[in-house]
């Protein structure tokens, strides 16, 4: 069914677009050194559409999934995933990247749970939140705010709270030989990092299985094959069988319909939907 898109919003789509390329035309006239203020703007408002029409949010992606058994997004993260994953693995092979990988331990596993509950008491992610804020919401509006203040405020913190760092990240830091301007010993954020993160061993899979990182072998068989899409598939099989699948043959033999083993004929059978946003519109990836 086609949506009549009303004449207002297109004109305020031209109006918007003229607006981006005069500013960068006029930047870029003052002084290339402003064609960086072009990257962002434009990325920022091509990110944006992205973010909006895929309706890319984590905390809808759980929730979905959870609550429905609809993986459409957790599918999305995963291809996501797999294609920064190939992204990684080519500058990688290239020679072009500049990436340290982060190292893992049990901080990822708290930082991860205080994410997870915060999008979920803020009603969606920092993605969600931007993308609603532009199609007006007031409440994530507010959200954008609150990450904002909050996490500067959060990670700019020292002073009396520079007393509950250990003395080993204190010390560890200073040995790093950062520059003066960071002031490593004033934050517990950059004691922490410097002198805890830092020294955390950083194992990637391509040296697991005894290949060199930055080799093509390395960077696509052990990183992105190894590392990023075995797993992503094993994650939506996981999906598949145990959420997908079970709601799927839930809301079969309520209809009173036979199920075969692996499938049935029916339209949403084995189906990788979308939850219906009006009339007659429901979006499936079939399986």
């Amino acid at each position: 069914m086609e949506i009549a898109v009303p004449r207002k919003n297109k004109v305020w789509a031209f109006i918007i677009v003229g607006f981006f390329v005069l500013v960068s035309v006029v930047t870029f006239g003052f002084h290339e050194y402003y064609i960086y203020l072009q990257a962002y703007l434009w990325f920022g408002f091509i990110y944006g559409l992205c973010l909006q029409y895929g309706r890319f949010c984590f905390a809808s992606a759980f929730r979905d999934l959870f609550a429905v058994g609809v993986p459409r997004m957790v599918v999305g993260i995963m291809i996501a995933t797999v294609l920064f994953g190939f992204t990684s693995a080519f500058v990688n092979a290239t020679g072009w990247s500049t990436f340290h990988p982060a190292p893992s331990g049990i901080h990822s596993a708290i930082a991860g749970a205080i994410f997870g509950v915060g999008m979920v008491f803020a009603g969606g992610c920092a993605s969600g939140s931007l993308y609603k804020t532009g199609e007006g919401n007031g409440v994530a509006l507010l959200v954008v705010i609150s990450i904002s203040i909050t996490q500067s405020t959060f990670v700019s913190m020292g002073g009396v709270f520079n007393k509950l760092v250990p003395e080993a990240w204190r010390l560890s830091a200073l040995q790093k030989g950062l520059p003066a301007s960071i002031n490593v010993t004033d934050g517990w954020v950059d004691q922490y990092l410097a002198g805890y993160v830092w020294n955390q061993p950083i194992l990637r899979f391509a040296e697991m299985i005894g290949l060199k990182t930055d080799s093509v072998a390395g960077a696509f068989f052990g990183n992105l094959f190894v590392g990023v899409v075995i797993p992503a598939l094993l994650i939506l099989i996981w999906v598949y069988f145990f959420w997908v699948r079970k709601h799927h043959i839930k809301r079969v033999r309520e209809k009173g319909e036979a199920v075969s083993p692996l499938r049935t004929t029916s339209q949403d059978s084995g189906a990788w939907c979308q939850p219906p946003r009006g009339p007659q519109r429901q979006g499936c990836f079939s399986v």
